[in-house]
């Protein structure tokens, strides 16, 4: 049995034993042959089960409720607040071999369930066998905002979604707001440009992170987040605030609002690749920035300031030290995508943005392009890089959400303050 991550670790080991069995003069004995061959089985074990050097802590727990091949809805409980979303376990899952986990995040106005039914990430984890999470959004609008029937609204916080004016001012041109009771009840209001919830969604993603560490058996080198459109937006906040707990991140058609890209929390000293894909024609979420224009799908999504994807891949590489500019980045895809990489790391650390010919919708064409086992080629190339003296038993840093004006990152207690006193004092930086 050939665990996950086998193959660029023991393979080499295996050909260096098997070659002198193959030097082996025919006339060896047979005791002296299943000697080796028993050495050889020993090794293979021993692999095995070092695939993953951190394995979770569900590894050790009971069996979780939810069954292999099965998809089924999780609910817990963070800062008081009820929160769910769907999970989906692999047909091969066996409870003592860790596997990755994808997280996808859904976009404005959708749900878990939609965002399963687009990405089918559920097929795709039956087949290269890891969890699959889809984390639904909070759905908190004001009642005056809503249509007769209208009850979807679910969405998540983050990078500028409801924190309008920003360092660089307002984060839209439009007058209209979409209020939902988390920013109305805030000491400031709602702003005009505010459109999602003010839900603290970092906390909710951290809090996720560790009910599935404690159920499943995971792979903690192997933890990764995806999203669409407001999810891919979210998904830009969890490479700068979680850093610390991903291999790598995978936006798609969503950036961050004008003012608030910041560089990632690297305080610990690993590294976060990224990934954006955007759709060439999208205008409700630009790959190249600026203002969002209509769309008649996407309805009233217009007049909100995005920034650009190649701001982003830029400024996480300068955070990394990575030199240089853009180069073309080659991929198995290259006959439906074009990428290109920022910068050039020593490691396997990586920062690409892509264009594919299409709109804002999760990246497909018919019998060409698979927005999902494109994401899945990006995540299966890269393992959460440890810096030196890495201890997986140490206590984590603090955990940050949101840039202060001077680029400094603000900790959860300090966030939190800062919501209390924004607009109330002298602070104007978030």
């Amino acid at each position: 049995h050939f665990g996950f991550g086998f193959r660029t670790i023991c393979p080499r080991a295996i050909t260096q034993l098997g070659r002198p069995c193959l030097r082996e003069d025919r006339a060896e004995s047979k005791a002296k042959m299943r000697n080796r061959t028993l050495v050889l089985v020993v090794l293979v074990t021993l692999c095995d089960l070092g695939a993953s050097e951190r394995p979770s802590q569900g590894c050790s727990a009971g069996e979780p409720a939810l069954r292999p091949g099965q998809t089924g809805k999780f609910e817990l409980s963070v800062d008081l607040v009820p929160r769910h979303g769907l999970a989906h376990l692999p047909e091969r899952y066996v409870h003592s071999t860790p596997i990755p986990l994808v997280l996808s995040f859904h976009g404005w106005r959708s749900n878990a369930q939609e965002q399963l039914d687009d990405d089918r990430f559920d097929k795709l984890g039956d087949e290269k066998t890891f969890l699959s999470v889809w984390p639904e959004g909070y759905s908190d609008v004001e009642e005056s905002v809503k249509e007769p029937g209208d009850d979807q609204w679910g969405s998540f916080n983050g990078v500028g979604s409801s924190m309008s004016p920003g360092p660089q001012g307002p984060t839209c041109t439009r007058q209209k707001s979409f209020c939902y009771t988390s920013c109305k009840n805030r000491p400031q209001g709602c702003d005009k440009c505010d459109w999602s919830t003010c839900m603290n969604d970092v906390g909710f993603v951290e809090a996720l992170l560790d009910y599935l560490q404690n159920t499943y058996c995971l792979d903690l080198d192997r933890l990764y987040a995806t999203g669409f459109s407001n999810g891919g937006i979210f998904s830009w906040q969890l490479g700068m605030s979680l850093a610390s707990r991903f291999a790598a991140i995978a936006p798609i058609g969503g950036t961050p609002l004008v003012g608030f890209l910041g560089a990632p929390d690297l305080s610990g000293g690993h590294r976060i690749p990224i990934m954006d894909v955007h759709g060439q024609r999208d205008v409700t979420c630009p790959p190249f920035g600026g203002e969002s224009a209509y769309d008649s799908v996407f309805w009233d999504c217009e007049g909100f300031l995005y920034t650009a994807a190649s701001e982003g891949t830029q400024r996480f590489a300068e955070a990394h030290n990575c030199p240089g500019g853009d180069v073309v980045k080659p991929t198995p895809y290259d006959d439906y995508v074009t990428c290109y990489q920022h910068g050039q790391c020593q490691d396997a650390v990586e920062f690409t943005r892509c264009l594919w010919p299409g709109d804002h919708y999760w990246p497909q064409t018919p019998l060409k392009l698979d927005g999902t086992r494109f994401v899945w080629w990006f995540f299966e190339k890269h393992v959460f890089i440890k810096p030196a003296g890495f201890d997986p038993h140490a206590k984590p840093p603090p955990r940050f959400y949101q840039t202060a004006s001077n680029g400094t990152l603000l900790s959860s207690a300090q966030y939190a303050a800062a919501i209390k006193a924004y607009r109330t004092s002298n602070f104007t930086g978030i």
